[in-house]
């Protein structure tokens, strides 16, 4: 462990300099990136404050914006003005920040949700003081597996857009989601870009006349695929819970099916319902 904190201080104040010095900040930031895979032992949240710290220093060297600072850094606005939030809540130097081993955090999920509009994966990041990040990973037009054209109720051979995304915590893996639309409604990969996030893609369904009007989730623990063992870091004896959300029209017709993987021992689901 001390050889870890060593190497993550080297690292980190290596970056830093680069950050102060605005020579190369993509370089900067790579240098921050990498602390993820050498340093996997350590806690990454030094990796993302310094992050956020370089994110700041753009903007105070003359690129004013989330926008300008992520042409800068080579980042999605979003994922700009997230670290600038960061920024303004952490006031630590990133060259004096410690590595800490960071505990498990279990994310609660609630049903119903009282907001349909926003991502709940990042409103229950944020809840947890989590820094959320789901990029959208792929997107394509393809024939999907046979189980996924039952819950579409689509033709074995029918094509559908697939839009996968690797979501993390404070750059930690915490979830996997796979949505799947039939090519009939979707039209087309463009409905995928530019990404509109886990939930934005409602509205674009709507204009192209099907509007999303009711969801149904379905729950279910199994062992682990290899996908979820790779990116999860879980083994074949761990559980995920495996949800299953239907997204239909007004007349009943199911226009998405995404399967969200949870490791089991990470989130929470809560339920509640009218008495009445």
């Amino acid at each position: 462990m001390d050889d870890i904190r060593a190497g993550l201080r080297r690292c980190t104040e290596r970056a830093y300099q680069a950050i102060s010095e605005l020579a190369d900040p993509v370089e900067g930031y790579r240098q921050a990136t990498e602390m993820q895979s050498d340093l996997r032992q350590a806690s990454e949240r030094p990796a993302l404050k310094l992050r956020a710290v370089m994110a700041r220093r753009v903007e105070a060297a003359g690129y004013p914006g989330s926008t300008a600072v992520g042409r800068v850094l080579g980042l999605s606005k979003q994922r700009a003005q997230q670290l600038l939030q960061l920024a303004d809540r952490e006031d630590v130097p990133a060259a004096d920040v410690a590595p800490v081993i960071a505990p498990k955090q279990i994310r609660t999920r609630r049903i119903p949700e009282i907001d349909h509009a926003g991502s709940t994966f990042e409103e229950d990041s944020l809840k947890l003081g989590a820094m959320p990040d789901a990029p959208l990973s792929r997107a394509e037009l393809l024939i999907p597996p046979r189980e996924i054209s039952k819950l579409l109720g689509i033709g074995a051979r029918e094509r559908v857009l697939i839009r996968e995304r690797k979501m993390y915590q404070n750059d930690q893996p915490s979830q996997l989601a796979s949505s799947y639309i039939p090519e009939k409604y979707a039209g087309g990969t463009e409905l995928a870009y530019p990404d509109t996030g886990p939930r934005g893609i409602y509205e674009r369904l709507a204009e192209r006349g099907h509007e999303v009007t009711r969801f149904r989730e379905e729950t279910e623990v199994l062992h682990p695929g290899q996908t979820e063992m790779t990116f999860l870091g879980l083994g074949p004896a761990d559980f995920v819970v495996e949800l299953t959300r239907f997204s239909y029209d007004r007349n009943g017709t199911v226009l998405e099916v995404t399967v969200n993987a949870f490791p089991a021992d990470r989130i929470r689901l809560v339920y509640e319902w009218s008495a009445s």
